[in-house]
């Protein structure tokens, strides 16, 4: 069966590996306590860990609108899931709490890389059919990454096998740089790029 290219666009395959980065958000909450004896601090700065990060992609969002509005979208997206996980691995590995906090605050400094560019790229690139099913799994994927992150580092590895979630995240996070810079193309395409503008979409 043929499908409508207006409500189908190849873009849409890499929507799954979308989220990838945003179990990150949340990986450390549920072991903030065994943080907190291995690294010797008290239950405030064992915390640090989520709000460090929420606070570098809210200084980051912005900014990278500003970058996809100007340069092609797949070495951003290179660059910046290299970088995240880079960082990952250097927080399953590190035994000094300001280098976790450090890396912690770099990944949120690059996982707009990820969610705000591709989400900016879609709402240039996909027809107006999609676009409103599209925005709304940006949302979901949002909450998803949250619970993701929660049951990644609590359940599927246990709060004092932490590290090991960082691995995982890791390599969810590579899986998703290399789906995005295979499917999705290198320029946005114009017809859409002249009618979206960033601005609406990061506000």
């Amino acid at each position: 069966m043929k499908l409508d290219s207006q409500v189908f666009h190849p873009s849409i395959s890499f929507l799954p590996s979308w989220p990838a980065p945003l179990p990150l958000l949340y990986i450390t909450q549920s072991g903030a306590a065994v943080l907190e004896t291995e690294f010797g601090t008290d239950a405030r700065t064992a915390s640090l860990s989520v709000p460090r990060l929420s606070f570098a992609i809210a200084l980051a969002n912005l900014p990278f609108g500003a970058l996809v509005d100007r340069y092609p979208i797949k070495p951003i997206i290179l660059i910046g899931g290299s970088v995240i996980a880079s960082a990952s691995l250097i927080c399953a590995v590190t035994h000094h709490f300001a280098l976790l906090i450090g890396a912690r605050f770099i990944q949120g400094l690059f996982i707009p890389s990820h969610t705000t560019c591709i989400a900016a790229y879609l709402a240039r690139s996909l027809p107006a059919a999609r676009l409103n099913v599209v925005m709304g799994s940006y949302v979901a994927a949002t909450v998803a990454g949250g619970l993701g992150g929660r049951l990644l580092g609590g359940w599927i590895h246990p709060p004092l096998h932490w590290r090991y979630a960082f691995v995982s995240a890791s390599v969810l996070v590579i899986a998703a740089t290399i789906a995005a810079v295979r499917w999705l193309p290198q320029k946005i395409p114009e017809r859409r790029a002249k009618h979206r503008p960033l601005v609406s979409l990061n506000c």
